[in-house]
């Protein structure tokens, strides 16, 4: 299954996320949805994955960057 994933606010702008011990190469995926999600929100963001210590840290720089894409879950639905 999959670990459990812990946010954490550091302050303004600024997270940690944390995850259990599980297969190689899990926080890199990890990271690399974190990168997706900022990508289609538009958001600027700078990402520091630390693999000793199973944490991704996360600053939001900028929310407005660039135009949030277009999501359909399904067609005619619209988040």
């Amino acid at each position: 299954g999959l670990p459990g994933i812990i946010g954490q606010p550091l302050g303004p702008g600024v997270f940690r996320l944390g995850y259990g011990p599980v297969w190689d190469g899990f926080g890199d995926i990890l990271t690399g949805v974190v990168r997706a999600i900022a990508d289609d929100y538009g958001a600027l963001v700078l990402i520091d994955h630390d693999a000793a210590a199973r944490q991704i840290g996360i600053d939001l720089l900028d929310t407005a960057h660039a135009a949030g894409r277009d999501f359909r879950l399904a067609e005619g639905a619209r988040v």
